[in-house]
């Protein structure tokens, strides 16, 4: 299981994103590995801005870890390159899908985004532990 908290001190957040995140305190424990509830695929339950730690593991060789699981994460072979184009819409399944905002944008290119969260399940694990809140929602909503 993992801690799930936004990382504020990473500095990867700006403006008023990182006001809005900031507004409410939300930190849940999550399982590293989720199984979806419709396929039965386990999928990395991981990221970068939000795990803290793993509970099971000392800080240190948790850090390890998850450092292993983010560079597994971002590997080529598992990523899928979205070709935007005027009008483009795209979607996934958060609950087997990693995602990162690309960080070649052209100069001068402008891209607009509406997130939309559909309200669902709670992430449970290969052993049968679910998600639970420590303070706020579990998802923050």
């Amino acid at each position: 299981m993992h801690c799930n908290f936004l990382r504020l001190a990473r500095g990867e957040l700006a403006g008023a994103l990182k006001a809005q995140f900031q507004s409410k305190d939300i930190r849940s424990v999550h399982p590293v590995v989720r199984v979806h509830p419709e396929t039965g695929e386990r999928a990395l339950f991981v990221n970068p801005n939000f795990t803290g730690h793993i509970q099971e593991l000392s800080h240190r060789e948790g850090q390890h870890l998850l450092d292993l699981l983010y560079e597994h994460l971002a590997t080529p072979t598992f990523t899928c390159r979205f070709r935007w184009d005027s009008g483009s819409i795209a979607f996934w399944d958060n609950r087997a899908t990693c995602h990162m905002g690309p960080t070649d944008v052209p100069a001068g290119m402008h891209r607009s985004m509406q997130r939309i969260t559909i309200a669902g399940d709670l992430p449970v694990g290969p052993d049968g532990s679910a998600s639970y809140a420590l303070a706020g929602d579990a998802f923050g909503v």
